[in-house]
């Protein structure tokens, strides 16, 4: 029993120490692949600027106004639906 418990605690040691190696390997060899590399394609369009978390709680909360708006007011007047927003087309991996 106990060198079964000895020969457990050695395969386990070694498979955190092999683990740790390859994590060293592979940083290694990324730093002597990596360089500079000049692009051929055009340059990127720049990104639109993130909105804050403030920003996005109050869209959220005029949205969601919106909805009831619609549902408790304009549907009793026979009020058309509003028009469904045009969904994002750029995306940063294309």
């Amino acid at each position: 029993m106990q060198k079964t418990k000895k020969l457990i605690a050695l395969l386990l040691s070694l498979v955190l120490i092999f683990s740790t190696m390859a994590l060293a390997f592979s940083v290694s060899a990324e730093e002597l692949t990596t360089g500079v590399v000049e692009s051929t394609e055009p340059e990127e369009e720049p990104h639109e600027e993130h909105k804050t978390f403030a920003d996005l709680f109050v869209t959220m909360w005029e949205e969601i106004i919106a909805f009831f708006k619609y549902i408790f007011y304009d549907v009793f007047r026979g009020a058309p639906a509003p028009d469904i927003p045009e969904a994002p087309t750029k995306f940063a991996h294309e």
